[in-house]
């Protein structure tokens, strides 16, 4: 479902509508196979970080000897910083999925091939792009602690803080589709709108001349 939502989050703030029921039907396919992708990275990721961290959980299988003192130290930092950077490479890909898979109606594979391609490609603005979100991020999470103090813990409930955080959702998905989309037509989430081209002007008929000859007699 949350897979989903974010097709339909992007479409709301593309198209500037609050449609549910037609974007939900409509981005089936992308939702279903965007959430399969999330959940066999995921599981890889986990994988990845459980074999990094086989000098902590191997000697305890084995009988061995368990590490200590500073090798314990750099055995559970290795293994950390190895989750952090697989777990940020992750989101970063996942957020780009959305507005590639959004434009180009394509499936999870697809969408996560371009977007590696384009975090490859511009490197710089990429970093730039996640460094700026991280401070956002922490922003976002101090206004949403000072805005469940001021309101005695009512923005703490899930849909009421939804919709009171809701510019700040708007916010977040609009930069991220408009970030993508500097890097040409087929990132361009506003691409699949239709083109509405202005109707020609109404040409008048030109007056008619006026009579030459002699005017009415009176009756």
């Amino acid at each position: 479902m949350g897979a989903r939502g974010k097709f339909i989050f992007a479409d709301c703030v593309v198209q500037n509508r609050a449609a549910i029921v037609e974007p939900w039907k409509e981005y089936r396919r992308e939702g279903n196979s965007y959430f399969l992708f999330w959940l066999i990275a995921g599981v890889l990721m986990l994988l990845v970080t459980a074999l990094a961290s086989a000098p902590l959980w191997l000697p305890a299988v084995l009988g061995g000897e368990f590490p200590e003192g500073m090798v314990l130290v750099i055995e559970i930092a290795a293994a950390g910083l190895v989750f952090i950077v697989l777990a940020i490479a992750l989101a970063l890909v996942l957020s780009f999925m959305v507005p590639i898979m959004y434009r180009r109606r394509c499936g999870a594979i697809d969408g996560a091939r371009a977007a590696v391609g384009m975090i490859t490609s511009h490197p710089g603005p990429v970093i730039l792009y996640a460094l700026f979100k991280a401070v956002l991020f922490i922003a976002f999470l101090l206004v949403s602690c000072v805005l469940v103090c001021v309101t005695c813990c009512l923005a703490a409930i899930p849909y009421v803080g939804t919709v009171i955080l809701l510019p700040v959702h708007v916010l977040f998905m609009a930069f991220l589709l408009l970030f993508v989309r500097q890097f040409g037509p087929d990132y361009d989430a506003w691409g699949n709108l239709p083109v509405v081209t202005a109707a020609p002007p109404v040409q008048e008929p030109p007056p008619s001349p006026p009579s030459s000859g002699p005017p009415p007699l009176p009756a």
